[in-house]
């Protein structure tokens, strides 16, 4: 089993090497924590959690990641281009 940080990480990293993700973000980006002087929008991960839920697959646990979508925007709009992009991008 892959650790949840480790995962976390290597999940940030294939996130940030995204353009059409970075263009949607602008200089916020995706962020561990967001401070009160992050810039609008920004991606912060949440709770991960571990589970084993016999998928089937070859692993003995399966991890579920929380991401945090931020903006400012009205309207959903600006947060669904942002999830279909990271969708995409974890497809």
């Amino acid at each position: 089993m892959t650790a949840p940080g480790d995962l976390m990480q290597a999940l940030f990293l294939r996130l940030k090497t995204d353009a059409s993700l970075s263009a949607l973000l602008g200089g916020a980006g995706l962020l561990e924590r967001a401070d009160a002087k992050a810039a609008y929008p920004h991606v912060t991960y949440g709770r991960t959690s571990a589970f084993d839920l016999e998928t089937g697959a070859d692993n003995d646990n399966d991890q579920l990641i929380t991401l945090h979508v931020w903006s400012k925007a009205q309207g959903e709009a600006e947060t669904r281009l942002i999830m279909d992009s990271i969708r995409a991008r974890l497809d």
